[in-house]
């Protein structure tokens, strides 16, 4: 499955929207960037990068992610 846009990402990354819908693994990963970046959002390309390697890595992920 394709990569969800990087606007879609981020903004994901940015929010606090409900991740209930999504695998164990997608949610703990995703809510760990939340954090990395709400310490410093300095880190939003890495963490945005780190993401995009993650649902690449995941095919699961992706579906997550278009599901959100």
């Amino acid at each position: 499955m394709a990569l969800p846009p990087d606007s879609k990402l981020q903004q994901l990354l940015l929010s606090s929207a409900e991740l209930s819908s999504a695998s164990l693994a997608t949610r703990i990963v995703v809510s760990r960037l939340r954090i990395e970046i709400s310490n410093n959002n300095a880190l939003l390309g890495a963490k945005l990068q780190e993401l995009k390697d993650f649902v690449s890595a995941n095919d699961y992920a992706a579906s997550d992610l278009a599901s959100l």
